[in-house]
Formats: C-alpha cells, sequence, structure tokens
C-alpha cells in the first residue's frame, strides 16, 4: 500500500515538473510533525500537517488541484488550530498523535438524572425525592497532556427541584421556609396537592476524564452558586376541575454548596451519580434538607 503511493505521488511529482514553469517548486520542511495526512482524490492531492515541537497547535495545509483541461494549481495555508468539542462530536483522541499536548474549548455535559432527598422537619426524618436537569459545561477549558487523558474547568447552569411527599407541601413567609399540610381558610377540602422546592444553580465543575478505547471515566467537584430557590404548590379545592397553582419566590437558601460527581460511559453517551452533602437552606431558615446521591444520564461529558 505504501508503495502504490509512493508511485502516485512520484507520477504527480512528474507531472508537476513538466509544468514547472507554470507552478514552479515548492519546498516546505517541518521536522518531527505530530500528524502527517495525505488526502487523494480525482485531480487533487492534499497534504495536512498538524503539530510540531514547539506547537502542538501548528497546522500547516497544502492542496494541488489539477482540472480537465491539465492546468494545475495550487495552495497553501499555514496557522494554529483551535478545538471546539461540542455535544455528540467525536472525541479528537483520535487525531492527537503521542506525546500531544493541547488546550481545548468544549460544550459538554447535558444531564437529566433523579435522586432521593432527605428531609428533616423538627425531630422528623423523611425520605423524598429530586430531579435535575442542565449542561454542566455550557463553556469548559481543557487540558490535554495526552491524548486519552482531560483536565478541565467549565461554568454551567441547572436546576434542582425538592420535592415533598402529598398529603404535605412546602410554604414560605419572610424568607423562611416550613412543611405542614395545606387546609383552605374556608375549610374546604383541599385535594390533589404537589409540592416542590426548586433551586436554579450556575456550575462550576473541575474534573478529570480519562478515555479508555471507546469508553471513559470521569471524576471531579461541582461548586454550585444557588442564584434562584422557590417554592410551587399545585392543588385542587373540593375536587374541582380547576388545579391551583402558587409560587412563592425569596426563600433563604445557602448560596454555595459543592458536590462530588463520578461517572463512566461509552463514546458521548455516560451515567453518572452526584452526591451534595450540604443542606439546601440556611440554618435556621427551613427544614434540612440534604441530597444525597442522585443518578442519571449524561451526554458528551
Amino acid at each position: 500500500m505504501r508503495l502504490k503511493h509512493l508511485l502516485r505521488l512520484a507520477i504527480l511529482a512528474a507531472t508537476v515538473t513538466a509544468q514547472a514553469t507554470t507552478i514552479g517548486d515548492t519546498v516546505k520542511v517541518i521536522n518531527n510533525p505530530g500528524k502527517v495526512v495525505i488526502t487523494e482524490s480525482a485531480g487533487k492531492v492534499k497534504v495536512n500537517v498538524v503539530g510540531s515541537p514547539k506547537d502542538a497547535d501548528y497546522n500547516y495545509t497544502y492542496q494541488l488541484k489539477q482540472d480537465k483541461n491539465g492546468h494545475i494549481t495550487t495552495s497553501q495555508t499555514e496557522g494554529k488550530n483551535i478545538y471546539f468539542n461540542l455535544p455528540f462530536s467525536k472525541s479528537d483522541t483520535a487525531t492527537c498523535g503521542k506525546g500531544f499536548r493541547h488546550w481545548e474549548c468544549f460544550i459538554s455535559g447535558l444531564y437529566f438524572g433523579f435522586g432521593n432527598s432527605s428531609l428533616k422537619n423538627g425531630g422528623e426524618v423523611k425520605m423524598n425525592y429530586l430531579s435535575e436537569v442542565g449542561l454542566l459545561n455550557l463553556i469548559g477549558i481543557g487540558y490535554k497532556p495526552n491524548p486519552t487523558t482531560r483536565i478541565s474547568l467549565g461554568v454551567g447552569f441547572g436546576k434542582r427541584n425538592y420535592y415533598v411527599k402529598t398529603p404535605y407541601a412546602f410554604a414560605a413567609a419572610d424568607g423562611y421556609t416550613i412543611i405542614g399540610k395545606l387546609v383552605n381558610e374556608t375549610g374546604s377540602r383541599v385535594s390533589g396537592v404537589s409540592s416542590k422546592v426548586g433551586v436554579v444553580q450556575m456550575h462550576v465543575p473541575l474534573m478529570l476524564r480519562q478515555q479508555i478505547g471507546k469508553c471513559f471515566i470521569t471524576v471531579g467537584g461541582i461548586m454550585n452558586w444557588n442564584m434562584h430557590a422557590d417554592i410551587e404548590q399545585r392543588y385542587k379545592i373540593d375536587n374541582a376541575n380547576e388545579r391551583h397553582h402558587v409560587v412563592t419566590n425569596k426563600l433563604t437558601q445557602r448560596k454555595i454548596n459543592v458536590d462530588i460527581i463520578a461517572g463512566f460511559g461509552y463514546r458521548a453517551i455516560g451515567v453518572y451519580g452526584r452526591y451534595q452533602p450540604a443542606s439546601v437552606f440556611k440554618k435556621d431558615y427551613g427544614p434540612d434538607i440534604k441530597s444525597g446521591w442522585s443518578i442519571g444520564l449524561m451526554l458528551a461529558f
């Protein structure tokens, strides 16, 4: 196969020599390139060089075209690569040579999951559930010391919802959050009660990702800025068809907390486990709700 390529290049060189008066000679020397790709098609040869000992992001492209009339034109470009990894895109580990080090920007980590939360209200402890959805890295900056390892820091957003089981509901006044049974002031029967605390978070994840063939494992920590929290109540009165929806804002949530996250996956699809030890509310401003563990799916860690 290699001899075949050499023969093709030799024939091409002869063609170029025959028309040297038109296009001239091109000589470009790149010592110890990271990778060289030669692409051949009908009437076209393209040589692409990626990486050099002094600059891992170096990129050089030389292209030669021959039209139907036998006229030959050439072009060459030289510059730097900027890496953008989007969700569902292939990893660039397949294009990295041995010892190829570089920085990259990427969007990654669309997640959705469920879990249990512990709720301590006075002396009573109850287990409830939570849901979460978000994008871990709306923008991420990663460093790859080798083709299979990435250390990254990013910024993303997400939302967690903490649910309490009926007939109980969350309520708030003057920044304090309580849990109790929802009743109507007129004494009417209240039914179909659902209640949750929603927390909007800004994520700052610090992650280590290790590629193993087509699989990967990842581990790290997430600092969360809890930007906003509210209570949603939905209920019916006297089994009427109308369902009431009440939203209460200005809760006294904990502003900063830290999660631990780990996961593994295949190609761009993975599963994760996330643990948050801190309570949702500031001390004495609400029930002691702790997330505990949540698990879910994540696309493109």
